[in-house]
């Protein structure tokens, strides 16, 4: 297999990586509109470490991509057009779909809770999904 296509299996894997974690939220949130009780709470928690995983494998994903790239631009297996191409049509649709899927992300980030502990325990679990590499909680 040419380097071409060891590229677009990856970029491949990058797009099945962030639409299961997208169909994820959605099914959490498809269950789930409020916050009432631990097992729901638990169910959030689960989604969450999934996503957060997804994001990190996300990341391994979109920078292969780019390190294969400039590795074929230098030894000359890739030109500067299919360099270029590749670079801006993958993460190109990298960003879209992520900036359409960050909606989904939102709405799993603003339910109601309708027990003050567990809105606590919401809060700190939404703080830890935006700031934090690895689920802690």
């Amino acid at each position: 297999m040419d380097l071409k296509g060891i590229i677009l299996i990856v970029c491949v894997l990058a797009l099945i990586n962030i639409v299961t974690g997208f169909i994820d939220i959605k099914k959490f949130l498809s269950r789930v509109s409020v916050i009432n009780s631990n097992q729901e709470m638990d169910d959030f928690k689960n989604t969450v470490r999934k996503q957060m995983y997804h994001a990190l494998l996300q990341i391994f994903l979109i920078f292969i991509p780019t390190i294969l790239c400039l590795d074929g631009l230098f030894t000359k297996k890739l030109s500067l057009g299919h360099f270029f191409l590749i670079i801006f049509v993958f993460n190109g649709i990298m960003f879209i779909m992520g900036k359409l899927f960050k909606n989904t992300e939102e709405q799993a980030r603003s339910l109601t809770v309708n027990n003050e502990n567990l809105a606590e325990e919401y809060k700190k679990i939404c703080h830890i999904w935006l700031h934090k590499p690895f689920p802690n909680f």
